[in-house]
């Protein structure tokens, strides 16, 4: 699953990772940045990957690179090998930048997920709100479905326009979804394909839009196999 937007995609990744670890599959997470190490950024069943075997994984993608890869796409890919050597089942992916260059859309996913997107790194991705989502729709797929929630009419619009010409099947959800008031740190959830009580851990208000971008994707996944 491939993560992309401006705004919630980190955490919407580690929660739609928990999700899937829940429901019995193995599954990997690869995020950034990290805060006190790499080892950070690579988690099988929320596991931090060891010392060891990220140094091994990486000299495994040094060892075979025609070219000296950056920073970023060697933990990419240090990630990628990681997940296969420990038979991953499921990998959610956090993209870094943009998402038509980024080093994370050499995968194919089979879902892919936008959230809140606004004007962020304009020097790399562009000047408008329309520029920038056409660089994260790169992370759509012809006839892979895609959700997003994201509320700028501009971004919309550019999103839309990119799933249309990709014949991806895109889906916003961020009409559909209702919320309750939250009780005992639960928080009442209604997608329009279901009801739920979520423990929410991360308050704050635009943590409601990642929790139930996390959830529709999971929703998504179970329609595709992936079922507890």
């Amino acid at each position: 699953v491939l993560v992309a937007g401006t705004n919630g995609k980190g955490s919407t990744s580690a929660l739609l990772a928990a999700i899937v670890a829940a429901a019995g599959h193995r599954c990997g997470l690869y995020t950034s940045p990290h805060l006190e190490s790499p080892r950070e950024r690579v988690r099988i069943d929320g596991v931090a990957v060891s010392e060891a075997r990220l140094a091994a994984a990486l000299r495994r993608v040094l060892d075979a690179a025609d070219e000296e890869p950056t920073y970023f796409e060697a933990l990419t890919a240090a990630a990628l090998v990681e997940f296969a050597a420990r038979d991953v089942e499921l990998a959610v992916l956090e993209v870094g930048l943009g998402g038509r260059l980024d080093a994370t859309n050499a995968a194919e996913p089979v879902l892919s997920v936008v959230t809140e997107i606004g004007l962020d790194h304009q020097e790399h991705l562009g000047p408008t709100l329309d520029a920038i989502a056409t660089e994260k729709a790169g992370i759509l797929r012809p006839e892979v479905p895609a959700l997003a929630w994201v509320t700028e009419p501009e971004a919309r619009a550019a999103l839309e326009r990119a799933a249309g010409e990709l014949g991806t099947p895109l889906r916003f959800i961020d009409r559909s979804v209702r919320f309750g008031a939250a009780t005992d740190g639960r928080v009442p959830l209604w997608t329009g394909e279901g009801s739920y009580r979520i423990d929410q851990p991360m308050t704050g208000e635009h943590q409601r839009a990642n929790l139930a971008l996390a959830v529709a994707a999971a929703e998504a996944l179970a329609t595709l196999g992936w079922t507890g």
